[in-house]
């Protein structure tokens, strides 16, 4: 048998809440869920967003335990996620220490405050920020 293996998802996954007279005969359930008595209230509909016939039931703990509704809501307290992927993604352009730099810093903020920033910010900073942005050059 081959080895499981941890894996972090790289899309948004589109889900609906089931709801009781919900026609599901297209979604599958694994046997497990079955079992475990699902669909039922709590679970969640998936739906692979480039093939909308494909869906799937997740389970109410499950769903809990991993998944989060993405919100549109810059006063959320949670933290910046794509900052991680934007080191990653600089790490590899030569000349680019400086964007790695100020970017591993700001992981540690969260929107709110980084409005705060944004708006007392002085605007000579954010053109030096755009010129260390035109300089940089990506690396094979």
């Amino acid at each position: 048998m081959s080895e499981f293996k941890e894996y972090k998802r790289k899309s948004i996954i589109e889900m609906c809440k089931w709801e009781e007279g919900m026609v599901i005969d297209h979604v599958s359930i694994s046997e497990e869920d079955q079992k475990n008595g699902s669909p039922k209230q709590g679970d969640m509909i998936a739906r692979n967003p480039k093939n909308h016939n494909d869906q799937w039931l997740v389970a109410k703990q499950y769903f809990e335990d991993n998944l989060e509704l993405i919100t549109n809501d810059i006063s959320s307290e949670t933290p910046n996620e794509p900052i991680p992927s934007l080191i990653e993604y600089f790490k590899g352009i030569e000349g680019a220490e400086y964007v790695v730099k100020h970017l591993t810093a700001a992981q540690s903020f969260v929107p709110s405050e980084l409005i705060e920033l944004e708006e007392s910010a002085d605007t000579t900073a954010t053109e030096d920020i755009d010129v260390q942005y035109d300089h940089v050059q990506k690396t094979d």
